[in-house]
């Protein structure tokens, strides 16, 4: 299955997308809003975003690398301390390699480098949504075969 937008306006699911550079936030929202049929929820930092997961269920989660405050790993380590298993790509500039090993080994789904090339981001956002589809089939057949 695709990402592509449709004519349809019903949307595939939700991506949270977390950043504390308001103009990157706003770049990355409009490709995706504009390029699929998800719904974006957007968060200046680590702290917003955790709230947003606490009030939204979020399919993907595009998560920048370095923030103050709290930091992409941080917030990650919390995400996953929540059982929350969405999918997180993580955004980052160049010379994070340590902390890009440390996020592949936390489950990262995978990386993309700033600046974010449009399909780059749309690629990625459609393989991790293909996770989370396969992912949900087989808990599905799962709960009935035990019903």
């Amino acid at each position: 299955m695709s990402i592509n937008k449709q004519d349809s306006q019903e949307k595939l699911g939700t991506i949270l997308l977390v950043d504390d550079n308001p103009d990157i936030v706003e770049v990355l929202q409009e490709i995706i809003e504009t390029h699929t049929n998800f719904s974006v929820q957007t968060a200046l930092g680590a702290k917003e975003g955790l709230d947003v997961l606490k009030n939204h269920p979020i399919d993907v989660i595009i998560l920048d690398l370095l923030m103050p405050v709290m930091d992409g790993i941080e917030m990650f380590q919390l995400i996953r301390n929540r059982s929350i298993n969405a999918p997180v790509i993580f955004l980052t500039g160049k010379g994070d390699d340590e902390k890009q090993a440390l996020a592949f080994e936390l489950g990262a789904f995978d990386f993309l480098q700033k600046p974010v090339k449009a399909r780059d981001l749309l690629l990625l956002i459609d393989e991790a949504f293909k996770v989370v589809q396969q992912i949900r089939t087989i808990l599905s057949k799962k709960q009935q075969s035990t019903a």
